[in-house]
């Protein structure tokens, strides 16, 4: 029987101050997918530093949350696994 993946993944900028809250409440998912628009803070150091798979990407226009979405499913479905959207 094939088992389930888990992906959780979440878009981020400037957020070091919560990384490693939000990493240990997602810690029993098979795979941590961010994609970061831009931190200028120590965001992707620490969540590189947790065990999170890194994305950059250039800013999209506020409100876009469709296009965001769409992104980052994407990118989870490439590696073959389940995804949920944790925007």
């Amino acid at each position: 029987m094939n088992r389930y993946k888990i992906c959780v993944y979440a878009i981020s900028k400037n957020e070091e101050q919560f990384v490693d809250r939000w990493m240990d409440a997602v810690s029993e998912a098979d795979e941590v997918i961010v994609t970061d628009t831009g931190s200028t803070d120590g965001t992707v150091e620490k969540l590189r530093a947790r065990g999170g798979r890194l994305y950059m990407r250039k800013p999209f226009p506020h409100g876009d949350l469709t296009q965001r979405e769409t992104l980052l499913l994407i990118m989870c479905l490439k590696m073959q696994i389940s995804a949920y959207p944790m925007i």
